[in-house]
């Protein structure tokens, strides 16, 4: 599989902090990749970092292969920590608003029973949970169709039901509509803690970071 994402020693220096220190990792394609660690540890930073969001110190970002820019911001789909979503607008002109700044389309009728929006989508913004507003940012993450997606603490906010949708989503994307059921994606993750990082398997760092916060899924 192609290399879909490479960060090449990422740093993020602030006054009198490094928040991000020499960070480097490749993601292929198909792969669900991580990063672990306690608050304060740079999942966010780095994520942002990557994303375009917040620009590095030193490093840079490769998207297949060259470095990201244009097609990279057209094709990834991004589901931030924190967004503000318009006051006034319902759901599904929410929707229809974000679809309208990319050339690449999704299905949004797709999208609507993926993230279970059905019964809001005429809701004001204003008047959704905290969870119901959770499921709309991850709905407007993958409205472009993304080939690559950045979901920031997903989950946050999020009842246990529709977690472990996101949680079904994630590991089976293939269970409804043109997808194959084998295409599974993998997991992979990386604790962006010390210098010497090291990288396994989700169950490895599961174990190895029990307690922490799983943030910046890519």
């Amino acid at each position: 599989m192609q290399i879909a994402l490479e960060a090449r020693n990422l740093v993020k220096r602030y006054p009198g902090v490094v928040a991000v220190n020499d960070v480097s990792f490749k993601v292929r394609e198909g792969i669900c990749f991580g990063l672990l660690g306690p608050n304060g540890a740079g999942k966010t930073t780095t994520v942002e970092i990557i994303e375009g969001v917040t620009p590095a110190t030193a490093g840079e970002v490769y998207y297949f292969g060259e470095l990201a820019g244009r097609r990279f911001r057209e094709e990834a789909g991004i589901q931030f920590q924190n967004t503000a979503l318009q006051d006034y607008l319902t759901v599904r002109e929410t929707l229809e608003m974000f679809q309208k700044l990319y050339d690449r389309h999704a299905d949004l009728d797709r999208i609507i029973e993926d993230c279970s929006l059905g019964e809001l989508l005429d809701r004001d913004n204003r008047k959704l949970s905290g969870g119901q507003r959770q499921r709309l940012f991850l709905a407007v993450a993958l409205v472009n169709a993304p080939r690559l997606v950045f979901l920031d603490e997903p989950t946050t906010g999020l009842d246990p039901g529709a977690a472990q949708l996101l949680d079904a989503r994630a590991a089976h994307p293939g269970t409804g509509h043109d997808d194959h059921p084998d295409d599974a994606l993998h997991g992979r993750g990386a604790c962006p803690v010390r210098r010497n990082r090291d990288h396994g398997s989700w169950s490895h760092y599961r174990a190895r970071c029990a307690g922490c916060v799983a943030g910046g899924a890519l």
